[in-house]
């Protein structure tokens, strides 16, 4: 990704504090001597008490509410965790600030897959019950035009920078 956004004139680079979206932003703003700013609010879902469990134990305990997550996923709030609506409330801040912070200059934001989803489906106006509509894979670049107007969708789920590392996105997190 640090390669892919070489040539662009970045602003600045922003990220959630957590590792794996960290090391992204930390290659992209290298190359262009920035810093990366850690937004707590772009921080993955909480999952409440599915952390840490492997798909077939989410399954085992909490069968009824993970096909309701499946089937209706804007009703679903994990036990002891998120709901989508929450994830979309406190990200979309976020992305307020940073947007408002650099007014027409290029920003790169790095986080993770449910905050980019509920993120993508505000600016097209989707439900978020079509929240697993939207594939969204690992490292990929996904580009939105932020104008009086409004926001536009310019890319989504690029991964031609990945060649043949893109990830199994059936080995995913639910």
């Amino acid at each position: 990704m640090g390669g892919r956004l070489g040539a662009v004139e970045l602003a600045a680079v922003f990220s959630s504090p957590l590792q794996r979206a960290h090391d992204t932003a930390y290659a992209i703003a290298v190359p262009h001597g920035l810093a990366v700013h850690e937004e707590e609010e772009l921080t993955e879902m909480d999952h409440g008490e599915w952390c840490g469990l492997l798909r077939a134990e989410v399954e085992h305990k909490f069968a009824p509410l993970l096909r309701h997550w499946y089937e209706h996923p804007a009703s679903v709030q994990m036990p002891g965790g998120e709901s989508l609506a929450q994830v979309h409330q406190r990200a979309a801040a976020a992305l307020q600030r940073i947007v408002g912070a650099h007014p027409g200059g290029e920003v790169a934001v790095c986080t993770h897959d449910v905050v980019l989803k509920v993120l993508v489906a505000d600016v097209l106006g989707l439900d978020l019950d079509l929240f697993w509509s939207l594939r969204l894979d690992n490292a990929s670049l996904s580009i939105v035009d932020y104008t009086e107007r409004g926001a536009s969708l310019v890319a989504l789920n690029d991964t031609c920078h990945l060649g043949d590392y893109r990830s199994d996105l059936r080995a995913q997190a639910l």
